[in-house]
């Protein structure tokens, strides 16, 4: 079972999962759920959980939405406030800000990364 997505516990996926934190705009919302929707296989093999700060727009499938109180709070915390946009922001296993972006989601470019990561190097020998 996965830790909770609460401001206090983000910390409890340290070591063991990678987190994309998203927010989107009502526009975008679909897109994006599209994109998390067709690599699916991708984010799992790559032990990362999703968390969604998105104000508007539906719930990402397969994405974590964290309690109204603490939604502001983690927003907050990664600088995702103010306006809603389109913005991602990778969390390495070590608890780490490993990439931002911004506009559209670009999944390729972030497994791309997280694949020349010395961890993620590992997990793949491992895997094989």
């Amino acid at each position: 079972m996965l830790p909770s997505a609460s401001a206090a516990d983000l910390s409890g996926y340290r070591w063991k999962h990678r987190v994309l934190i998203v927010t989107t705009t009502l526009e975008q919302n679909g897109n994006v759920a599209a994109s998390l929707r067709q690599d699916r296989p991708g984010i799992i093999d790559r032990d990362l959980v999703v968390i969604d700060l998105s104000v508007h727009g539906k719930r990402l499938p397969h994405a974590i939405r964290p309690p109204a109180e603490d939604l502001e709070s983690l927003r907050t915390r990664y600088g995702l406030g103010g306006e809603p946009r389109n913005a991602f922001l990778l969390i390495g296993k070590d608890g780490g800000i490993k990439a931002r972006q911004s506009g559209e989601l670009h999944l390729d470019r972030l497994f791309a990364l997280i694949d020349t990561m010395p961890m993620r190097k590992e997990e793949m020998r491992s895997r094989k």
